[in-house]
């Protein structure tokens, strides 16, 4: 999986501007219990023909579905609150729920005025499943699904800012 910025403006204000930014996944670690599964991203730029690390950072899953432990945390919504007149601008109180939940009971509509609290995280077990690749004969990562994509970078920080605020995948 390769993710790039081709102006990369560093939040770190005595770092400056940066072209042709990348972020890669470097390693993969998947232990022989099957209940914890990691990944790790380096941040990097081109100097001189070499490469040189600006940050790096690990994402650990841990747990299969239904474990008592495990990383899992519920992906969370804000809507209006549907037990109040939201044609009165002062009555517009929002509230949060878990998307599945949500999902579930809407037929898998989304209203239209939702955003994201929280993206969640997932199990080791739904971790590998959504993570293609990271084998011998294809060791690059990829993630194909949209909400996946979305996820990483809205989880992935890197110098003090997600990821998502000026990367985009390249692959």
């Amino acid at each position: 999986m390769k993710l790039i910025a081709t102006i990369y403006n560093s939040p770190i204000p005595t770092e400056g501007i940066f072209n042709n930014v990348e972020i890669n996944d470097v390693q993969l670690i998947i232990n022989s219990n099957g209940n914890y599964f990691s990944v790790k991203f380096d941040m990097t730029v081109e100097k001189n023909g070499n490469k040189v690390l600006l940050d790096t950072v690990t994402l650990g899953f841990e747990g299969n579905e239904g474990d008592e432990v495990s990383s899992n945390r519920t992906t969370t919504i804000s809507i209006l609150n549907p037990d109040f007149n939201t044609e009165i601008e002062e009555s517009k109180e929002r509230i949060v729920v878990a998307l599945f939940d949500y999902l579930t009971a809407n037929g898998g509509v989304l209203p239209t005025d939702f955003f994201f609290v929280d993206y969640g995280y997932p199990t080791g077990q739904k971790a590998k499943a959504t993570f293609i690749g990271g084998e011998l004969n294809s060791p690059k990562l990829f993630l194909e699904d949209p909400f996946a994509r979305e996820w990483l970078l809205n989880t992935i920080v890197m110098k003090g800012e997600k990821i998502g605020v000026q990367f985009q995948f390249s692959e």
